[in-house]
């Protein structure tokens, strides 16, 4: 979600016309949804449900460093 925002602040500006604003968000939504219908299909899959259930404490353990890292660097930004 948030890299369509990104996109969209980058790529629209005051001389886009509407239709171009339009074509942009849409196509970043259109975009989204494939994405993440493939995110779902992939990890619905016998396999990948094997290996989330085997390894799945490892991988909370490795996004719950991950997410702590990265709010460290939001608030020492926000002080410097």
């Amino acid at each position: 979600m948030l890299i369509g925002l990104t996109v969209t602040s980058i790529g629209v500006s005051t001389h886009s016309t509407p239709w171009t604003t339009l074509l942009l968000v849409m196509l970043c939504a259109i975009l989204g949804i494939i994405i993440f219908s493939l995110y779902a299909f992939c990890f619905s899959t016998e396999t990948a449900q094997g290996i989330l259930s085997r390894y799945h404490r490892l991988i909370n353990l490795f996004c719950a460093g991950f997410y702590t890292l990265v709010a460290i660097g939001f608030l020492v930004s926000l002080f410097t």
